[in-house]
């Protein structure tokens, strides 16, 4: 029985632990002609006191991003484009899922 209560328990504050990191923030990338930007690179900071969280590369033919498994927090997102200028955005995560809509960026010339 013992041995029971312990599984339960584990997996209970898996399922938590699991759960409190299941949030996310999406979005798309086009150019200044609104077509989509298929390859970057995005930072993610803690806004609160500019943690390094994690970096992604996307390589997707629409420009759109997820990123996964987040705690709910005030974000920065840092986007690398090469011949882009590199564009930052501040996002706070409050319901599971957040869109950051579509962001243009602009050419470097």
């Amino acid at each position: 029985m013992k041995k029971i209560q312990c599984l339960l328990i584990i997996l209970f504050l898996f399922m938590s632990f699991n759960e409190i990191n299941n949030y996310s923030i999406w979005g798309r990338l086009v150019d200044h002609g609104f077509s989509p930007v298929p390859t970057f690179t995005i930072k993610v900071f803690q806004e609160k006191d500019n943690v390094f969280v994690k970096e992604l590369q996307f390589n997707d033919k629409n420009g759109e991003f997820i990123i996964n498994d987040l705690p709910p927090n005030k974000y920065i997102l840092e986007i690398t484009v090469e011949q882009y200028t590199k564009y930052s955005i501040t996002k706070e995560i409050i319901n599971k899922n957040e869109s950051v809509g579509e962001i243009c960026l602009q050419n470097i010339w």
